[in-house]
């Protein structure tokens, strides 16, 4: 299998020019190359999904499955808290109950850090936390060690525009592992996770994020790319390199992975 390669060529002109901009897609420029498959699959050069897991994911067309959004805000909790305790839907976390509610349309969703297994305090849980730390795209807006207790406080003050804040230059890469919401992205997260952290480099300034549910884990594994706002689905482990350092790095879109961005449906975009 060939994996086509299409660089947007205007993406960093037209994709965020604002925080409420769409993308022009009348006359986009594309430019395709085509990669070998992966050669390690057969011989176990890398991790695999099961093959009961496989057969329960979708082969439909993903054209639809990502709903356009104008601000995404990421909860990013402490890596101690193993995403495998994290409940089936995150806003039955009371802390985030008592604001998000007052902020209809903002997309948001939970996060953290990858680390290793050492690294994970086993009997820690949401409900054991008194800090987050936010950061919101396309403003690449950060906010560091907020209490949980004046979280609304935090989310209006990093969604306001007029407000000087910090930046962040790394790019972000969310791949879904919520276990408890959906077995299929519980289980793909982690191990595509797991190859990716063999792909990047300290002086890349990438961060790879665990995440709570993005949307579509019947498409799993899924994952969304920042700062481009690209939308992946049916992503294996063997593609982990590939992304890496051809969208990550490059900002280059494969299509046999793509579900759309955060400005344009994938429906709207003509090959």
């Amino acid at each position: 299998m060939l994996i086509r390669i299409i660089r947007m060529n205007w993406i960093k002109t037209t994709l965020f020019p604002t925080s409420s901009a769409k993308m022009s897609t009348a006359h986009p420029d594309f430019e395709r190359t085509c990669l070998q498959s992966c050669d390690g699959c057969d011989d176990i050069q890398h991790a695999k999904i099961p093959d009961f897991l496989l057969k329960k994911i979708s082969d439909e067309d993903m054209s639809g499955s990502v709903k356009t959004y104008d601000r995404h805000l990421l909860i990013k909790v402490s890596s101690k808290v193993d995403i495998k305790y994290w409940p089936g839907h995150v806003d039955e976390w009371k802390a985030l109950q008592d604001v998000m509610g007052r902020f209809d349309g903002l997309k948001w969703t939970i996060c953290t850090d990858v680390v290793d297994k050492d690294e994970i305090d086993e009997e820690a849980r949401l409900e054991d936390l008194e800090h987050v730390d936010l950061v919101l795209f396309p403003d690449r807006n950060v906010l560091k060690d907020i209490k949980l207790s004046d979280l609304g406080h935090g989310i209006e003050t990093i969604l306001n525009q007029d407000m000087v804040l910090e930046k962040t230059t790394e790019k972000h890469v969310l791949v879904c592992a919520h276990t408890r919401r959906d077995k299929r992205c519980g289980v793909a997260g982690p191990l595509i996770l797991q190859e990716m952290k063999k792909h990047v480099m300290p002086e890349d300034g990438i961060r790879l994020l665990a995440s709570s549910h993005i949307g579509g884990h019947k498409f799993a594994g899924t994952m969304i790319i920042y700062p481009y706002g690209i939308w992946y689905g049916r992503v294996l482990p063997c593609h982990a390199g590939q992304i890496i350092n051809d969208t990550v790095k490059q900002g280059k879109v494969i299509e046999e992975l793509f579900r759309g961005t955060m400005t344009i449906r994938k429906e709207d975009v003509s090959w």
